[in-house]
Parts: structure tokens; sequence; C-alpha cells
């Protein structure tokens, strides 16, 4: 994952048969869980760019504030894994779009 800019995160291109990326964020307290798939975090973006408009999260909101990013592929047979995101357990997400 690299910025672009400050309000830009982008990633490379995956090999097919990608369809789509996931781009998940958490906080730096729930960094372990966000790798595991343990527990809820949010979607900041689903779709086939390679790129994510993040210039609404803004750390310095909150002191001591410190964002994460992870990105999965996914295709029709389901979502890769991404650093220890593999295993029997699916990757939790926060439905209600409430972003920690």
């Amino acid at each position: 994952i690299t910025f672009t800019d400050i309000n830009t995160i982008q990633w490379p291109s995956g090999t097919p048969p990608i369809t789509g990326y996931r781009l998940y964020r958490g906080l730096q307290s729930n960094l372990a869980d966000l790798l595991s798939g343990n527990a809820d975090f949010c979607t900041k973006y689903q779709g086939a760019n390679t790129n994510a408009n993040i210039s609404a999260d803004d750390p310095s909101l909150v002191t001591g504030r410190c964002y994460y990013y992870l990105v999965t592929a996914y295709n029709g047979a389901g979502e890769g894994s991404a650093g220890n995101a593999s295993g029997p357990t699916p990757r939790q997400v926060n439905t209600a779009g409430n972003c920690p």
C-alpha cells in the first residue's frame, strides 16, 4: 500500500481471476484483530479500482489515533487472505458502517 497524496491510498493490481478489492481500516489498538479477522472493523472501499480516497480519515481529530489499512482481493470463489488473515474464521465486517 502506498499513498499517492494525503487523500489517496493505492495498491498494486493482482493477477486474474481477481474481480475486485476490499480496503479495510482499523485502529492501532485493533491491528492484531485486523490481521487475524477476529474482530469487527470497517470496509473503506470495495470495487475494481486499485486506489481509494481516504480524505475523511483524519486521525488528528483524536489525540493518539493511528489508522491501519489492509487490502484483500476477491472473486467469485471468495476473499483472499492478507497477512495472517487466512483460516477457517471469515473476516468480520462492521456492516453498520461505523468505523472506529
